[in-house]
């Protein structure tokens, strides 16, 4: 739950590729193309009756999958992504991958992570003072709503580049679209280059965030995929600190453009390696003949594969529906415009239609919506929503909270809202290590959820001026210790009930329910706030200052103004404690909910062998991690 999803730990014999992965003997018995595998088990028929054990449990639980292997009567029906270059590419690769390419891999990943996210922590503090340059510092929130739109809706298209074209090709677009839109801001003169700057930046860095997740779980087992994400998320624990400080002392020592503009070098620089490792594999393997050389395209066989009608009905009812949720949520009246109420229903309308496109008439449907009856997947997603939907139901409003209610500087505000962001991140390391020592995941959700209701329910209590700021880290602390655990193995509990062509849409597609579940909660919360907030000042606030309400409600530095022990102040404390009382009540009951769908999670023993459970064994031979 980033306010925003590795590296090989040397010292950790369990992340060992090579203790895990099948030797590959370059001596062949055919020709110098062929490549034979060794297969290191000892026990050969204990390795064929978990084989045997594996196999049943996949019948049981997707019988739509096999059913469609043994009944493919109709080749409309045939799901083609099997077809498509890209997951093909990336099936093969796997039998390229040695342990030092593959340590050379990680290692490229986790400097690019941690440069992405320490651009990213200098980068919100000073976009501001970007805008308010421009003198439209009201458009902040404007800016960051449509771009974070964008960026929600933008994850099931490129996930159909990753399928159609390959990881590489997708991680290129990113990277250039990241640049470009750097570029932009860096040199823009008027706010509107700006606001189209941030949005093609948000695309470009939330792309390679999610083809650096698709990889992961692309060149890891299941039992080690849990880890390998956490390891991934790791540089949010130093950065979340040292960012800000950075783009303090670039707005003090230089300016914000060059604060900004000079990732447009250090991010290409650090992508560099992992292009070249990537590109180097990629091309071995054309060579060795395990993929396929680009052919000449075909424009309607492309647009077939790319599922264009498909993807833009998905992406334009999830556009409709967030935005509407977004702008009307924090104005209850807006609701009562026609052209709110109409973009809602259209949104709903074209997602409707998605869904029957796909299932009906699509010949490469991006979402396999058969996939959908496995209890899971359709587990998984709720899960999500709920997490990020309780989650912003409180979160918008607190650093507000803490600063008018308990006196906290603007950096302390940050730090505790930040607890969150820290503990998530240390907590999924923990859990990585103990999926992949003990190869299940199911019970560390089981305990994840009672905690987040617990955390939530604490802050139900706390939310008053008589417990002070260490009373409100310790909630927080409980929701981190279950988001992170919760965050880092959804993931993996999808990925493992289906096959490796539906990781990066079902990836894509869990982001994207990620982000509705947040904009409902905002827009819950905003609704809250709008609603109750300026009734209770009226209420609480002395006469001689009622007729301030509105200037008091539209400004955090106007309620800041106010003294501590003023009459004026006790008012609006007293009316902050009553909104988040009520914030806190709905995060609790929704959370709540969450013990529903967690017991419809599958719980298989995962392999260390494999990326899915429903891999064929020569598909098992190419694994790595």
């Amino acid at each position: 739950m980033q306010k925003s999803e590795g590296v090989i730990n040397r010292g950790l014999s369990f992340m060992d590729p090579e203790s895990f992965r099948p030797r590959l003997n370059s001596k062949s018995e055919n020709s110098g193309n062929d490549i034979q595998f060794v297969d290191e088990t000892s026990d050969s028929t204990k390795s064929n009756e978990k084989d045997k054990d594996t196999k049943e449990w996949t019948q049981n639980i997707s019988p739509i999958d096999n059913q469609n292997e043994v009944d493919n009567k109709d080749d409309s029906d045939i799901s083609s992504t099997q077809e498509l270059s890209g997951v093909e590419k990336a099936r093969k690769l796997r039998e390229l991958w040695s342990r030092k390419s593959m340590y050379i891999a990680y290692t490229t990943v986790f400097l690019l992570t941690f440069v992405l996210s320490f651009q990213m922590q200098v980068y919100y503090s000073l976009y501001a003072y970007a805008i308010s340059s421009f003198r439209a510092h009201s458009l902040v929130s404007t800016i960051s709503t449509v771009a974070s739109i964008v960026n929600a809706v933008m994850k099931p298209p490129l996930a159909r580049v990753c399928d159609v074209f390959g990881r590489l090709e997708a991680f290129t677009i990113s990277v250039v679209l990241y640049v470009i839109g750097l570029l932009l801001i860096a040199c823009c003169k008027n706010v509107q280059t700006y606001a189209g700057g941030v949005v093609m930046y948000n695309v470009g860095y939330s792309g390679m965030e999610f083809i650096i997740t698709v990889f992961l779980s692309d060149t890891s087992s299941l039992a080690s995929r849990p880890l390998m994400i956490a390891i991934n998320s790791l540089p949010f624990v130093v950065t979340v600190w040292i960012g800000p400080l950075v783009g303090q002392a670039f707005y003090k020592h230089s300016t914000w453009r060059w604060g900004i503009g000079s990732w447009c070098i250090i991010v290409p620089v650090c992508a560099l390696p992992f292009f070249i490792i990537f590109w180097m594999h990629q091309r071995k393997a054309t060579k060795l003949g395990l993929v396929k050389p680009a052919t000449a395209i075909n424009p309607r066989r492309l647009f077939h594969q790319f599922d264009v009608i498909g993807i833009f009905f998905m992406t334009a009812g999830f556009c409709l529906l967030l935005i509407t949720l977004t702008l009307a949520g924090y104005n209850g009246n807006k609701w009562r415009q026609a052209r709110y109420i109409v973009m809602f229903v259209l949104g709903g309308v074209f997602i409707v239609f998605f869904v029957v496109y796909e299932i009906k008439l699509a010949k490469y449907p991006s979402i396999p919506f058969r996939l959908m009856r496995e209890p899971t997947i359709a587990a998984c997603c709720t899960i999500a929503f709920l997490l990020y939907f309780t989650f912003y139901c409180w979160d918008n409003y607190l650093t507000s909270f803490l600063q008018v209610v308990h006196y906290t500087t603007i950096n302390s505000a940050g730090h505790i809202a930040n607890t969150y962001s820290f503990g998530a991140c240390a907590t999924a390391i923990i859990v990585g290590i103990l999926v992949r020592v003990f190869k299940r995941q199911k019970i560390f959700l089981l305990l994840a959820v009672p905690l987040t209701v617990l955390g939530q329910a604490l802050m139900i209590r706390y939310r008053g001026t008589q417990y002070n700021w260490a009373y409100q880290v310790m909630p927080q602390i409980f929701v981190a210790l279950a988001g992170g655990t919760i965050m880092t193995l959804i993931v993996v509990c999808m990925q493992s009930v289906v096959k490796q062509e539906y990781f990066a849409i079902l990836t894509a597609l869990l982001y994207t329910v990620i982000s509705t579940g947040g904009a409902v909660g905002s827009s819950i919360s905003g609704t809250i706030w709008i609603n109750m907030m300026p009734s209770r000042l009226k209420r609480y606030l002395p006469d001689a200052y009622k007729n301030q309400t509105t200037a008091i409600f539209e400004s955090l530095v106007t309620q800041l103004s106010y003294p501590r022990g003023s009459d004026a102040r006790n008012a609006i404390i007293h009316a902050y404690e009553d909104v988040q009382r009520v914030l806190t009540i709905v995060s609790t009951a929704f959370s709540a909910i969450l013990i529903i769908p967690v017991w419809f999670v599958a719980n298989p023993k995962l392999s260390s062998k494999t990326v899915s459970l429903f891999e064929d064994e020569k598909q098992r031979r190419g694994q790595i991690a």
